[in-house]
């Protein structure tokens, strides 16, 4: 089995065979491997995921969500991807 590069994928972004790779989404949360045996079969367990930033924000939005005082859910979501964010950049910077 061999891993290989998956190209370009949906709106364009680059992908590897960890998924999605930009620096605004911080890459795959769970990557898995997309390879094709020495068959020509590919993985069909092969899944991109979410990103990275998708799993930080849904963290945030577990942790407002266990305050029962959060009622202001547009603020909520904004607050949430804001933090995914800053841990993306923080996570860039260590």
């Amino acid at each position: 089995m061999r891993a290989i590069s998956l190209g370009v994928g949906i709106h364009g972004m680059p992908v590897s065979a960890g998924g999605i790779m930009t620096s605004k989404t911080g890459g795959p949360a769970f990557p898995s491997e997309q390879w094709q045996s020495v068959y020509g079969t590919w993985n069909p367990t092969y899944e991109r995921g979410m990103s990275l930033r998708d799993y930080f924000a849904g963290q945030a939005l577990a942790g407002i969500c266990s305050d029962n005082e959060a009622t202001d859910v547009e603020w909520i979501a904004r607050w949430c991807w804001k933090v995914a964010d800053e841990m993306i950049k923080a996570r860039e910077e260590s």
